[in-house]
């Protein structure tokens, strides 16, 4: 016997009883075909992991390329410093 105060959820997406990677839309009565990634779910850590090393990996590169500039400009104004003495 269902209790009186009983009802249904109301319509939306929730969490997908058979995949808990995706969510399902719940048309208020019964759930629909129509899924979506569930975001809430943590990505793989492997594919975290990379994208992080690839991040650090970009960061590094653009530093050094700043690195090797800020040389060059130093290099060329301690030369035209010393041409001009």
């Amino acid at each position: 016997m269902v209790p009186e105060d009983f009802s249904l959820p109301t319509p939306g997406w929730y969490s997908d009883p058979s995949v808990a990677s995706q969510v399902r839309w719940w048309d208020g009565e019964q759930w629909s075909q129509h899924v979506a990634r569930n975001e809430l779910v943590p990505r793989r850590r492997g594919a975290v992991v990379r994208s992080v090393v690839g991040g650090v990996a970009i960061a590094l590169v653009v530093v050094g390329l700043v690195a090797v500039a800020a040389m060059l400009v130093f290099v060329a104004a301690l030369d035209d410093w010393a041409q001009n003495k």
